[in-house]
């Protein structure tokens, strides 16, 4: 996995015939959040369906994901046991990435869920997300779509 992270790889390539599956189901929606919603599906999947030699990365990819990526590395490295960077190791065999991005990037898509379904503001969702503040928040997003979070709000809406 860490030798495709960061790198663009035609999908059949990777997959083979399952590509084309997936590419028809992507095409078949209009909708972008519902399009991103099946490919993290899609991936999360496959990344269960792995050998139980790395099944550390498999419980510390479920314990972020199940935390909306608000869990430290380290108390997720102690509770297996092993050191933060032996969870980064075999993390970035398995995942492609490091758990602290992995944690970023499940934050980044529960602020977006919560903006969408919910009243709160900026702030308010900062704080349940667990960022340190609204600003930290907005560098996350940014970092992560391209666009500040009011931006984003005012083009979904």
């Amino acid at each position: 996995m860490s030798e495709l992270a960061a790198r663009m790889i035609p999908l059949d390539d990777i997959l083979g015939p399952v590509a084309r599956h997936l590419r028809e189901r992507l095409g078949e929606e209009a909708d972008w959040e519902r399009r991103l919603d099946l490919v993290e599906t899609f991936v999360y999947r496959r990344l269960l369906e792995r050998p139980a030699a790395e099944r550390k990365s498999t419980m510390a990819l479920n314990r972020i994901a199940a935390s909306h990526g608000t869990t430290p590395i380290s108390t997720i490295a102690a509770e297996f046991d092993c050191s933060r960077k032996h969870l980064n190791n075999i993390f970035r065999q398995s995942i492609g990435i490091a758990p602290k991005t992995y944690a970023r990037m499940v934050r980044f898509h529960h602020v977006r869920r919560l903006a969408m379904i919910s009243q709160q503001s900026w702030a308010e969702i900062a704080l349940e997300c667990g960022f340190a503040d609204q600003a930290h928040m907005s560098r996350d997003f940014l970092a992560f779509s391209g666009e500040t979070p009011s931006g984003w709000k005012r083009r979904t809406s």
